[in-house]
């Protein structure tokens, strides 16, 4: 990306709503000074950022500029976000990787802290003593997002001394170990369920630091630099993880609660077979239902439907599960919503219609397009992570979805044998793409009236039809 070498004026900068690691570290970067060359004003704008719950304007970076005012991370298509216009991630890039390529940032500890970033922002497996996560809970537990940035500004600055000067171990030996040592003595964690799952926690953390922003490792940078709120800030960030730990237990008992509870058949293609698909429906605005929905003794679901008390809603697969895609049951959500005429047709063409120059055959791999599509604009489709949601955390006022409850667990039976698939979309007028695929082989003994699997999914599909509609909650 090439740097901007005429001097853009800023007097606001504006991220969303409880901003991820990226966007702080990016807001971190600007209010060190690194942006003031190219963005005078900069600086003093992140020291007062505003957060916004979505911004109904167009996405150009001119009719920013003209306003003077910088958004970081919350208007796809614009200089400093990491989607394209069309909600697309940019590969390979986080904000704070696009910003620092901007800027032309080439201090090797600012590339170290940007690249460990990027890794917690765009892969899996971060572990819940990773700041990411961390910075995830502050925001589930704390209102108040310029509390939560302080903090986390806070620690990543002293990660960034840290890499600078390399400080010795200050005498006595301390760690997050003892400091969490220090903390149970003082009764702060009470629960006799949580605090040993916090101390392994802690264990854990302490195993890896390695990871520079692990839980440990940002304890010591504290230690070392002699931080006068070391105990404050990192007692901030065990408070998150005990609490996460009880909200976690209570998501649970919510899930077993839940009588919207299915199994469906599900093709997996890499061994010519229909097994069982759990999948759980909850209406909840718990923020660890997600996590919790997947333990065994919340039923072990491999997808989740959750519905929350302004009628939005998410799906979300569970990535651990070999061969699970929700490709079609996007397709077929973003099929319902779409704008449609008299006839209950899709329009074509305009500003809310399907492309007038798509071409019939590639309609259902449009309707699986990854990121937003103007014509269904509440939906997003996160397809590496599994999700497709009806607004989320950092996008909490999309407009909530009017397809009925019923109709999403209706869905999941058609959604993953692709004989059903192909007769759901018959039904619709939709264009069959390719021929049929391969008859899979099922665990149980085939009952007469399943000798083919064609006429299975139309018997599945009429009674679902005979006893569901797309519209209400």
């Amino acid at each position: 990306m090439q740097n901007n070498t005429v001097p853009i004026p800023i007097s606001n900068m504006v991220t969303h709503v409880d901003p991820h690691l990226d966007e702080i570290e990016t807001i971190r970067r600007f209010q060190r000074g690194h942006g003031e060359k190219q963005l005078p004003g900069s600086t003093v704008a992140a020291m007062n950022v505003r957060f916004t719950e979505g911004m109904w304007v167009v996405s150009s970076d001119t009719y920013f500029d003209s306003i003077r005012m910088l958004p970081i991370g919350c208007v796809p298509g614009t200089r400093f976000n990491d989607k394209s216009r069309d909600g697309k991630r940019i590969p390979g890039h986080c904000t704070c990787t696009i910003v620092s390529s901007h800027l032309g940032l080439n201090d090797p500890i600012l590339k170290r802290i940007a690249e460990e970033v990027l890794r917690c922002d765009s892969e899996p497996g971060v572990k819940s003593t990773e700041l990411a996560e961390l910075v995830k809970m502050g925001h589930r537990r704390v209102s108040n997002n310029a509390s939560v940035l302080k903090w986390a500004i806070a620690l990543l600055d002293a990660v960034n001394v840290q890499l600078a000067f390399a400080y010795v171990p200050a005498p006595g030996n301390h760690s997050l170990m003892t400091i969490f040592g220090q903390f149970v003595n003082e009764d702060r964690f009470p629960d006799d369920q949580a605090r040993p799952r916090l101390c392994e926690l802690v264990k854990g953390s302490m195993d890896r630091k390695d990871r520079i922003t692990e839980l440990s490792f940002i304890a010591d940078c504290l230690i070392r630099a002699n931080h006068p709120d070391t105990l404050d800030l990192v007692g901030f960030a065990l408070d998150h993880l005990y609490n996460d730990i009880i909200e976690y237990r209570n998501a649970i008992k919510e899930c077993r609660k839940s009588h919207d509870r299915i199994t469906v058949e599900m093709f997996r293609a890499d061994q010519n077979r229909v097994i069982d698909l759990r999948v759980l429906f909850v209406k909840s605005d718990h923020p660890s239902i997600i996590r919790a929905s997947k333990h065994q003794d919340a039923g072990a679901a491999g997808l989740l439907i959750k519905r929350n008390s302004a009628g939005q809603v998410g799906v979300f697969a569970d990535k651990n599960r070999q061969g699970l895609h929700i490709d079609d049951l996007v397709a077929m959500i973003r099929w319902t919503e779409l704008p449609k005429d008299q006839l209950d047709r899709p329009l074509v063409g305009g500003a809310m219609g399907i492309p007038a120059d798509l071409e019939p055959a590639k309609l259902w791999d449009w309707l699986k397009s990854d990121g937003a599509l103007e014509q269904v604009p509440h939906w997003y489709y996160a397809r590496g992570a599994g999700h497709f949601m009806n607004g989320s955390l950092t996008h909490p006022n999309e407009p909530a979805t009017e397809i009925a409850s019923q109709f999403f667990i209706d869905m999941t039976h058609c959604a993953f044998v692709p004989e059903k698939v192909r007769e759901w979309k018959r039904r619709r007028g939709i264009p069959l793409d390719g021929g049929c695929p391969p008859k899979p082989k099922h665990n149980q003994p085939q009952r007469p009236e399943d000798s083919a699997a064609h006429q299975t999914a139309v018997r599945i599909l009429e009674e679902v039809e005979a006893n569901s509609s797309p519209a209400g909650k």
